[in-house]
Order: structure tokens, then sequence, then C-alpha cells
């Protein structure tokens, strides 16, 4: 059983692997090829960005913020240096 386990892990990184090869490949290849001639510009060649992130970064966990939404919502009013008038304070 833990042959099992252990194979399933491998081959699951080796998936994620090949995944994150292939669309950093498609990435590097789309914007590549994505030259064009602005009208108006003296037809100067520009280069566009095709996709902005990996698509592995997006697979990725993020952390979850365990306050509540009074916490988040004093955290934002102290780091922007605002101050509550009224209310029931």
């Amino acid at each position: 059983m833990i042959d099992h386990v252990a194979a399933f892990f491998r081959r699951e990184q080796e998936d994620l692997r090949f995944r994150a090869y292939l669309t950093d490949a498609i990435k590097a290849v789309t914007e590549n090829t994505s030259h064009y001639f602005v009208p108006g510009a003296g037809d100067v060649i520009t280069y566009g960005a095709i996709m902005p992130h990996r698509w592995i970064d997006g697979t990725k966990k993020q952390e979850t913020d365990t306050r509540t939404g009074d916490e988040i919502a004093a955290d934002g009013i102290r780091r922007a240096g605002l101050t509550l008038k009224g209310g029931n304070e």
C-alpha cells in the first residue's frame, strides 16, 4: 500500500512539473511571437505579455487570513492613517 501511495505522489509531482514546463514554453512562444505594429507610431514593434503570471504560481495554496472582518477593517483603517468619527464606539 505504501508503495502505491509513493508511486501516486511521484506521478502527481511528475505531472505538475510537466504542466509547468509546458505552460512556461507556451508562454515564451506566444510572447516571442506577439510582435505587432502600432498604428501611427512609426511602425514601432511592441512586445506583449500574453500571460502575466506562470501557471504554477496559480496552483500554490495561498495563506488563509484568519482575522475577523472587524480586524481586517481596523487594520486597513490604521494603515491608511484614518480615524473614525461617531459610530458605535
